[in-house]
């Protein structure tokens, strides 16, 4: 029986271009409700988002909170009233068939999968972070998916 060494991945910001996918879901979604999609107000939404995802980390909000409030409360400033889990869905539609390696991922990964068992673990969205690796190729590479939401905890925590 051959021994594997293991290293884990994780996906946004180290397989795949998250920045890229997230910066063409969001100009989708303001271009839909007539919202300029400048950088600043790209660069507005991006920040909310990572607050927001700072508090699931931190077990302030739940994961279910962060997909629809981000959207009330960015769209609110611009006194636009929406559903945000309606906006998420149109978000998440782009992001799903959203998937950029970054460079060099793809043959780093053929180098070492026949030396060490190649896990990835992720938070996210597990329906977003499944179709995206498997529109990137990445899912045959990896043994094993793990998506936090399917854990019920959010990475970092010990859990």
């Amino acid at each position: 029986m051959k021994k594997y060494q293991v290293l884990l991945f994780d996906v946004d910001g180290t397989l795949l271009d998250f920045d890229k996918a997230e910066k063409i879901g969001i100009e989708r979604v303001l271009t839909h409700f007539g919202v300029p999609a400048t950088e600043e107000n790209m660069q507005k939404y991006h920040h909310l988002n990572k607050s927001y995802w700072q508090k699931v980390e931190r077990s302030e909000i739940t994961r279910e909170q962060v997909l629809g409030r981000r959207f009330e409360e960015f769209f609110s400033d611009f006194g636009i009233k929406v559903n945000g889990a309606v906006v998420d869905g149109l978000y998440r539609q782009t992001l799903n068939e959203s998937a950029f390696l970054l460079d060099g991922v793809m043959d780093r990964l053929n180098g070492l999968k026949n030396r060490y068992e190649l896990p990835i673990v992720t938070n996210g969205v597990a329906e977003t972070q499944y179709q995206s690796l498997a529109v990137a190729g990445l899912d045959k590479l990896s043994k094993g998916i793990h998506v936090s939401e399917e854990y019920g905890y959010q990475k970092p925590t010990q859990e």
